[in-house]
C-alpha cells in the first residue's frame, strides 16, 4: 500500500519552503525575545545585545524572504497586484527596521529619535503589507479563507490599536516585533498544512 502524494498544483514545493520561511522566522524572532526578556533591567554584555539583536534581523530577513515567495505563490494563483505590493512594502519595512537595529547597537539605553520613526514607519509598513497579502490570499484562495479575514482583522487592529494605547499610556514606543510575526506564522502553517489547490492524489 502506498501513501498518498499529490501531483500537479500550483507548486506544492513552493509552498512547503514558503511555509517553512515564514514559521522559521517567528522561531528566530522568539529566541530574541527570550532573550531581551532575559536580560530585563540588567546590564548585559555587549555581544550578548549583538546575539539578540541579531535574532530579530534574522527573523525579519526571513520573512521578507517568505513574502517574496509568497508573492509568487500568489501569482500562480492569479494574483498579481496585491501580492507585488505585499512583498513591495514588506522590502521597504524590513530594510528600515535593519537599519534601526543595527543603530541601535551603538546606544542600546537611549531612545533615539531617528530609530523610533523606523520604527513607526516600519510597523506601518509591514502591517499594510501583511493586510494586503490577507486579501491577496482571500482572493486566490491557496489557503482557507478564515486566514485572510484574520490576517487583515489582526494588521488593521495593529494599525488602528497601537496609536491608542500609545495615547492611553504614554509610551511613544510603536515597536513590539512580535506584533508583525504572529500572522507569518498562521500563513506559514497554512501553507504546510493544506495541498496545493487542483492537487489530485496519485
Amino acid at each position: 500500500m502506498t501513501s498518498p502524494r499529490f501531483v500537479g498544483g500550483d507548486g506544492g514545493a513552493d509552498r512547503r519552503i514558503t511555509g517553512a520561511l515564514l514559521i522559521l522566522g517567528f522561531v528566530l524572532l522568539f529566541g530574541g525575545i527570550i532573550m531581551f526578556s532575559a536580560s530585563v533591567g540588567r546590564p548585559v554584555a555587549p555581544m550578548y545585545l549583538q546575539l539578540e539583536r541579531s535574532f530579530v534581523i534574522s527573523a525579519v530577513v526571513l520573512a521578507a524572504l517568505g513574502f517574496v515567495l509568497l508573492e509568487d505563490v500568489l501569482q500562480q494563483a492569479g494574483d498579481r497586484v496585491l501580492s507585488r505590493l505585499g512583498a513591495t512594502a514588506f522590502l521597504f519595512g524590513m530594510v528600515l527596521i535593519v537599519v534601526a537595529e543595527a543603530h541601535g547597537l551603538g546606544n542600546p539605553t537611549v531612545d533615539d529619535p531617528f530609530e523610533l520613526i523606523l520604527h513607526r514607519i516600519y510597523v506601518a509598513l509591514a502591517s499594510a503589507s501583511e493586510a494586503v497579502f490577507g486579501a491577496s490570499i482571500l482572493r486566490t484562495k491557496i489557503v482557507s479563507g478564515w486566514v485572510g479575514w484574520t490576517t487583515i482583522l489582526w494588521n488593521v487592529g495593529v494599525l488602528i490599536g497601537l496609536p491608542v494605547f500609545n495615547v492611553l499610556t504614554g509610551d511613544p514606543g510603536y515597536y513590539y516585533p512580535v506584533l508583525q510575526f504572529v500572522m507569518p506564522l498562521v500563513i506559514g502553517i497554512a501553507l504546510l498544512s493544506r495541498p496545493p489547490p487542483g492537487a489530485i492524489p496519485e
